[in-house]
C-alpha cells in the first residue's frame, strides 16, 4: 500500500515537470483569445514606419459598414471584431504615419471573411505614391528656364501665362518633402530661387512656390570666359592680348597700393592645375581708374589679357558692373614644398602648417618677409644642420609675404 503512493506521488511529479504546455505561435495565441473572448481577430502587417492604422468593412450581404482603429505593435496592427454577421465583407485598410492620419503610407482591400473564435490574416498593403504638382510664380524676365528639384529628381518647368509649372508622378508619399525651384538666365546664371515644405498623402498635392530674385550679373554681349580659361596650365595666359569678359568674386582690393584687385572665380573649373583667381589691374598714379569695390563682391568686367613680368592680369577695364555682394571664397590650402605656386596665382589662400619669418632683408624697401616651414633657413655653409640641405631643398621651404 505504502509502494503504491509513493508511486503514484512520483508519476504526479514527474508529469507536472514535463508534460508543461510548449510555447504558442502568436497566432495560435491570438486564436485561443479569440475563442475565449468570443471574436473575430484581424491581423495587419505593417512596416515598421507605419504608426497608426484604420480598418473599414462593409458586409457584403447588408452593406452596413463598420470601423475601426489601431496602434501596430511588433510590425502588427490586430483588430477583434464582435459582430461578423454573414462573415463576408470588403475590407479597406490605411496605414499611417501618425495618428493624425494627414499622410497614408500604404493601403489594402480586399474581400475577406471572418468567424468567431478565428485569426485571419489581411492581404499584403501596397505602398501609396501620388502626383506632386509644383506651381512657381512671380516669374522675372531674367529668368530664361526654371528647373524644380524634389529628393534627387531635377524636372525642366513649364511656363505659362508667368508661372512655371511641372508634375512628379509616382512619389512615395511621405511628411515634410520640400521642393526647391530656380530660375536660370540665358548664360546660366541664377537669378530667382524658392522653396517650399508640404506633405503629400493619397491624391498627391499642388505645391505653391514664392520665387524671389537672386542678385545676378548682366547677361554680356560677347561669350563670357572663366578665370580658370585665362589662366591655363603654363606659365603664361594662352589668351595674352585677347579682350575678355570676366565674372567672379573679389577676394582682395590693393588699388590703393598695387593699383587693382583679385578676382575668383567662386565655383571653379576643378583642375589643380589651373588658377581659379586672377589680378585685375586699375591703374596707378594719374592713370589710376580705381572701380568700387568691396571683398566679396561678384562683379563682371571686360578687359585685356597680359602678362605682367610673368604674372598674368587683366586690364584696360570696361563694361565694369556689380552684380551682389557678401560673397565667401573659401581659401585653399597650400603647403610646401613651394615648387609650383604657379596653380595658386591671384587666388585666395592659406597655409595650415607653421611659418617662421626667416629673414627680413627687402622688408624695408619692398615690405616683404621671407616665411618658411620646418623652421628657420640656414645657410648651409654655417655647418649647424645635418644632413645639409641643398639650394633646391631650401628654396622649396621658402616663401615671400608681400
Amino acid at each position: 500500500m505504502r509502494l503504491t503512493i509513493a508511486l503514484t506521488v512520483s508519476c504526479a511529479l514527474l508529469l507536472a515537470a514535463c508534460g508543461s504546455t510548449p510555447p504558442t505561435s502568436d497566432t495560435a495565441r491570438m486564436t485561443e483569445q479569440a475563442q475565449a473572448q468570443k471574436v473575430a481577430v484581424l491581423s495587419v502587417q505593417t512596416a515598421p514606419e507605419v504608426k497608426f492604422v484604420s480598418l473599414e468593412l462593409k458586409e457584403s450581404k447588408s452593406g452596413t459598414v463598420q470601423t475601426a482603429t489601431a496602434v501596430p505593435q511588433d510590425g502588427k496592427a490586430i483588430f477583434q471584431i464582435n459582430n461578423v454577421a454573414g462573415g463576408t465583407f470588403q475590407g479597406t485598410v490605411r496605414a499611417y504615419d501618425q495618428d493624425d492620419r494627414a499622410v497614408m503610407l500604404y493601403r489594402g482591400a480586399g474581400s475577406i471573411s471572418l468567424k468567431i473564435g478565428r485569426v485571419t490574416t489581411f492581404p499584403p498593403l501596397t505602398r501609396v505614391t501620388a502626383t506632386v504638382t509644383v506651381n512657381a510664380a512671380p516669374t522675372s524676365a531674367l529668368s530664361a528656364t526654371f528647373s524644380a528639384k524634389l529628393g534627387e529628381t531635377t524636372l525642366p518647368m513649364t511656363l505659362k501665362q508667368g508661372v512655371a509649372s511641372v508634375q512628379f508622378p509616382g512619389v512615395p508619399t511621405a511628411r515634410a518633402l520640400k521642393v526647391l525651384v530656380q530660375g536660370t538666365s540665358s548664360d546660366g546664371q541664377a537669378t530667382q530661387s524658392g522653396e517650399a515644405t508640404f506633405n503629400l498623402s493619397e491624391g498627391g498635392v499642388a505645391v505653391p512656390v514664392t520665387l524671389t530674385e537672386i542678385a545676378s550679373c548682366p547677361v554680356p554681349i560677347g561669350p563670357l570666359t572663366t578665370i580658370p580659361a585665362i589662366q591655363g596650365t603654363g606659365t603664361t595666359s594662352p589668351l595674352a592680348g585677347q579682350t575678355v569678359t570676366v565674372r567672379g568674386v573679389v577676394t582682395s582690393d590693393l588699388q590703393s597700393g598695387l593699383g587693382g584687385f583679385t578676382l575668383q572665380d567662386a565655383k571653379g573649373d576643378g583642375n589643380a592645375d589651373t588658377s581659379d583667381g586672377v589680378f585685375v589691374f586699375t591703374g596707378l598714379g594719374t592713370a589710376a581708374a580705381p572701380q568700387p569695390v568691396t571683398v566679396g563682391d561678384l562683379v563682371q568686367l571686360t578687359g585685356t589679357v597680359k602678362e605682367f613680368f610673368s604674372f598674368t592680369q587683366i586690364d584696360t577695364v570696361s563694361d565694369f558692373a556689380k552684380c551682389s555682394g557678401g560673397l565667401i571664397v573659401k581659401p585653399i590650402e597650400v603647403k610646401a614644398p613651394f615648387n609650383d605656386l604657379e596653380k595658386y596665382e591671384g587666388m585666395s589662400v592659406t597655409f595650415p602648417e607653421k611659418l617662421t619669418v626667416t629673414d627680413n632683408f627687402t622688408y624695408g624697401r619692398f615690405g616683404e618677409l621671407g616665411l618658411s616651414a620646418g623652421g628657420r633657413l640656414f645657410n648651409p655653409t654655417n655647418g649647424n644642420v645635418t644632413p645639409v640641405p641643398t639650394a633646391t631643398e631650401l628654396a622649396a621651404r621658402r616663401i615671400i609675404l608681400d
